[in-house]
């Protein structure tokens, strides 16, 4: 897996047909006015009105700590709750109140560390790939995973997720109210996007896998080209010089391999060779 810093815009051009939302700071990123220490007394009241901003603003949670963090220059109290197996959040006690999603906002100073998202404190909020990998798992992503953050909020109110996979591609999953919809990190590539956790080697180790020794392919470069009903093509451009597209299913079993020269009509053809 890879992990570094790149920047984008608040809003993405997803790859799943809509726009990503990734949460900014807004009013939270404010100066406070105190913080109060954790395991003081005022830690319990923090807990209660962490509690009723919760409530009201309908986000469930188990809550496992809780922290006053302040006022803004509003006097708009905010407070941080960490929830036990799921993302805690940051609450803006404002009338409405608004609860921001700790893994979301980290995922946003992540992917754009300029724009100054506010951070969570408390340890429970540290780390979201446990949170992620475990989602993945449920949406049927078998691999190794090593890494998982959360991207943002799409335009239709799911949310969007990254995972990386020791050794081989990674992915975006996407959940909707009735299913996981999940595309792997070569696919993100060629429609705009790029994942954060998957390098280059790691695609060309996922389809050198696919091919057969007999082949004698060492692969250099390798890519999404497309897919129809009969299943999803990548291009594996050997350093001899030689170009092979691997046509595989839903599962990714491999299906048929072709020469180049014989792939001008799968996906959106070989690039590298004589597919053009």
């Amino acid at each position: 897996m890879r992990s570094r810093h790149i920047g984008i815009c608040t809003w993405l051009t997803a790859t799943f047909g809509w726009l990503v939302l990734v949460i900014a700071a807004g009013p939270a990123n404010a100066q406070w006015e105190h913080r109060t220490s954790r395991g003081a007394t005022g830690d319990a009241f923090a807990r209660l009105d962490a509690g009723r901003i919760l409530e009201e603003t309908g986000m469930a949670c188990d809550i496992s700590g809780a922290e006053f963090r302040g006022r803004d220059h509003r006097g708009v109290g905010q407070y941080e709750v960490s929830c036990n197996g799921a993302p805690g959040y940051l609450l803006i006690d404002e009338s409405p109140p608004r609860a921001l999603d700790c893994f979301a906002l980290a995922g946003s100073r992540m992917r754009n560390p300029n724009r100054g998202a506010p951070a969570c404190g408390l340890s429970g909020n540290q780390n979201p790939a446990p949170y992620v990998i475990g989602l993945a798992r449920k949406a049927g992503i078998m691999c190794a995973m090593d890494e998982g953050a959360v991207i943002g909020r799409t335009f239709t109110g799911s949310m969007l997720y990254e995972v990386g996979c020791e050794g081989e591609e990674g992915y975006w999953l996407e959940r909707s109210r009735s299913r996981w919809s999940v595309k792997g990190c070569m696919r993100i590539n060629t429609e705009g996007q790029e994942c954060l956790f998957t390098s280059e080697a790691e695609n060309v180790a996922t389809v050198q896998a696919w091919l057969p020794p007999e082949q004698g392919c060492q692969v250099d470069r390798a890519r999404y080209m497309g897919a129809n009903a009969r299943g999803a093509f990548y291009e594996a451009l050997c350093r001899s010089g030689d170009g092979y597209a691997v046509r595989v299913d839903a599962q990714r079993a491999v299906q048929g391999v072709v020469p180049c020269d014989e792939a001008r009509r799968l996906g959106d053809g070989c690039r590298w060779t004589g597919g053009e």
